[in-house]
Order: structure tokens, then sequence, then C-alpha cells
């Protein structure tokens, strides 16, 4: 039980010893046992209302990253996990990954189940798992901007078990200025470029010719002084890319200042040879990596050593989508990263129609922000301890790809399923066709919240609390 919990049923218990003594003591016998009823409710639904604001504790634990779920341990089977990331950058590969349950008997080995990722008119990726518990994972680019609903379908045999929708957003992704530093010529940078430019980046090029001299190029950017690195001058781009020859070059000015920007969150790719892949040390010596080869955290930013240095062969050979692949992938993680105004937020994130959902907004944005969510106004609260974040409640009433908005600020797009989507993560479906949720958001930092914190109970317990202080109220004039 949590500490708010323990201070709401403790102020409750002393509310109502305090109330009921008061009854006792009245000198009017009369309705004294309706008077203490009445008293005792309204301290019990002032205590409910309570503690549904608090973050209840759910009757089976899961967990939800962006996009997916864990469903409830006592599943009869099925699609038991599920996660992929609902927002692209375009080039970025879509992975879909979780786990299929299947309960067999002692000593079977169960059928062979298949699995398979559609999309476009046909199928994207596919695999066969058998077994009583596997994990999975299928992926595709995206090959289509904007919102598109893939197809996650199982198959055993000639029979359909699951199908269901994966929504993704896939957005073009900001331009960015980059800056090229280059101890010498070479076709990778050009080719590099050359793609670069035909996207909408601002690129500068600055490429040694001698000791002092250098040959500089500019792409939607004006003319800028390359020769030295001045914090004003690297303040303009979102990335560098250098040689580790150009490097070595630079002076300790230079690089003390590469090195300051990175650390405010400028990224910084270092093309080099394969002896050097993964040595990015940060400022005090020593290396943090984020999970990827060669791949570095230097304060707010990143710094990536790299040895591929021939990706411009696959244009040669006709493999532009995968060279546009492999480099927007790169960007989008390198970049220096702008900080969004506001974010939305959904809990669950597998919403269905006519289900409570949590509604969360971050916003740095002054003002009383007010949701519009799919053209019904939705009122947030702000938190009481975290300012900046706002919350209301929401029951969907068609499915499909949502729209959610401030007064003040930008879109979001969200998705939601219909009734009976996703069953083995809800739970068992009852004989009125309604389910036991199994699904827990995950909340901030680790938080877990029941499914629509604002749940059917709450205008219960108002109802309650105001028809008991009303008979009192009446009571209490009805005896003056």
């Amino acid at each position: 039980m949590t500490l708010w919990n323990d201070i709401v049923l403790g102020i409750s218990f002393i509310l109502l010893v305090f109330l009921v003594w008061k009854e006792v003591r009245r000198p009017d016998r009369r309705w004294l046992a309706a008077r203490v009823l009445a008293s005792g409710l309204a301290v019990i639904a002032l205590a409910g209302l309570g503690l549904s604001e608090a973050g209840r504790a759910p009757k089976t634990v899961g967990r939800q990253r962006s996009g997916g779920a864990t469903g409830p341990a006592d599943s009869d089977g099925g699609i038991v996990s599920i996660d992929w990331t609902r927002k692209l950058v375009k080039g970025d590969r879509l992975r879909v990954e979780g786990r299929w349950l299947e309960k067999t008997k002692p000593g079977q080995d169960g059928r062979k189940t298949k699995l398979v990722l559609t999309g476009m008119g046909g199928v994207l990726d596919s695999m066969e798992i058998q077994g009583e518990g596997r994990e999975f994972s299928l992926s595709a680019i995206p090959a289509v901007i904007g919102r598109t609903n893939y197809h996650f379908i199982v198959l055993a045999g000639s029979d359909t078990l699951e199908r269901e929708e994966i929504p993704v957003e896939v957005v073009e992704g900001k331009p960015l200025n980059i800056l090229f530093l280059a101890s010498s010529p070479d076709f990778e940078n050009s080719f590099l470029i050359n793609w670069l430019s035909k996207g909408g980046h601002g690129i500068a090029s600055r490429t040694r010719v001698s000791r002092e001299k250098y040959d500089k190029a500019y792409v939607r950017l004006p003319a800028l002084a390359l020769e030295t690195l001045t914090p004003s001058l690297l303040d303009r781009f979102d990335l560098v890319i250098t040689d580790a020859a150009e490097l070595s070059l630079l002076g300790a000015g230079e690089r003390s200042v590469l090195r300051g920007k990175v650390r405010e969150g400028m990224g910084l790719i270092v093309k080099t040879d394969s002896t050097e892949v993964g040595r990015a040390p940060n400022s005090d010596g020593r290396r943090r990596s984020d999970g990827d080869t060669g791949v570095s955290l230097d304060g707010a930013g990143k710094v990536m050593y790299t040895s591929v240095d021939t990706t411009y062969s696959q244009v040669l050979s006709g493999k532009e989508r995968l060279y546009a692949a492999y480099w927007s992938r790169v960007l989008g993680k390198m970049a220096r990263e702008a900080a969004p105004e506001e974010t939305w937020r959904m809990e669950p994130e597998l919403p269905r129609v006519g289900e409570p959902v949590r509604v969360v907004l971050q916003t740095d944005r002054g003002g009383l922000p007010q949701g519009d969510i799919g053209g019904r106004a939705v009122y947030l609260a702000q938190d009481a301890q975290l300012p900046f974040f706002w919350q209301g409640a929401f029951w969907p009433e068609a499915e499909g790809w949502q729209i959610a908005r401030s007064l003040q600020g930008d879109s979001c797009w969200w998705y939601v399923w219909p009734k009976g989507g996703w069953v083995n993560l809800y739970g068992k479906r009852g004989a009125d066709g309604s389910t036991e949720s199994g699904l827990v958001p995950e909340a901030g930092q680790g938080a877990r919240r029941q499914i629509g914190a604002y749940g059917p109970a709450g205008p219960l317990f108002y109802a309650v609390f105001l028809l008991c202080v009303l008979f009192l109220w009446v009571e209490r004039k009805w005896k003056g």
C-alpha cells in the first residue's frame, strides 16, 4: 500500500470517529441510526475518491512500452506481449517484437504457428515458431510517408488465430544543418552530401587542400567562416562529420570547442579505420555506450566512430533504398535533439472503443491547456507535484486514427482499436462480451497505473457522498 493510501485511510478514520461522536452526543435521538449511517457512507465515499486519484495497484502486473503491452499472467494463450515504435522517421526500420504463448499438455511440443507481418498489399516478414512460449521479432522498412496500418497475423495451417492492426506513423524528419570536415577529398563525402542536399538538409563542407588552405562548399546555407571552429559557428549545426586524420590536425582549442558543443547536445561522427571503432572517450576519459558499437554518450551529445566509409557503393550498385535507410537511421540517432514544447501520452497505449483512456499532456507552455481529442473537448487538471503535467479522461467512441491537440500547441496522432482488439492482452472475455483488463500502462518513472485512472467508480462515489451530505443537511434544517 502506498503512502498516499495510508494518509487517505488515516484521515478518513479520524473523520469518521469525529462525525459519529458528534451525532451520538446530539440531544435529539431521532434518526440517530440514519445519521450515523449517512456520516459513515459519506466518509467512505470521500476515501474512495481519494484512493481513485492515486496510482492504484492492478490485479496483474504488466508493462507497456512505446506502442506495446504485456497481458495477464493467467492468459490461456495467444499474443501475451507486443511492442513496436509508433512513430518512425523515414528510413527507420519497424520492429514488431513480443511473445506468443500456447499452453500444451505435458509431453507435447505444440503445433507449428506462423507469424506474418503484412502491409502495402504483401507479406513484409514472417517466421515460424513451435512450443509453449516463444519470443518473436518481425521487421520491415516502411515505404511511405504518413499514417499506415500494417497487420500482424497468426496462422496455424489454414486457420487464422489472431489478426491485429499495427498502426505506424512515418515522418520526414526535420532538416538538419551538417558540417563536414575532411582531411582530403573522398567519394563517401561527395555521395553523402549529394544525398543530403536532395533531402533538404543544409550543408557546409571544409576539405583540407594544404596545411592552411581549404576547399569550401555550401548547400542551403550562406557562406560561413569555416577556417576556425568557434562556439558561434558550431551553434549553427546539429551534426559534424569528420575523419580521424582531420580530427588529429585540429588545434587543442578547436578540439576543446568541438568537445564542448558535443557535450551540449551536438552529434559527432568520426570516420576511421577498424582499430579505432568504439574509441569515443568522454571528457573524464571514460566511455559510456548506448548499446550500438562505436557510439558513446558524451554529456548531452553522442559520438560515433565508424569504419564504414564505402556506403556509396550501394548507390553505384542500384541499392539506393538501403543507402537511404542506413543514413536516415544514423542521422536520426546522432543529430542534436530538440526538446518538444509539449508531448501527449495515452494510457493504456492500446486503447479500445468505449473504454476509459487516461490523457496526459506534458507542456512547457503557460496558461491553462485544454485538450481537443477527436473533435471533443477534454479538460485537463494540473498535477499537484509536477506542474508541467496535465491529465484528464476520455472515452473514445470510434476506432481508428484519432488526433489530439491543445489549444496552444501542435497535434498528435494516436490509434484506437475496436472493442474486441487484443483480447489476450486485456484478459479473459466474460459472458457479456466484456474483458477483465490485464494491461497496465507504464507511466513516467516506472510508476504503474490501472487502466482508466478515472474509472466508473468515481461518479458513484460522488453520488453517494452528495446524497449523504444532502440527507444530513435536510435533517438538520427540518429539525430547526
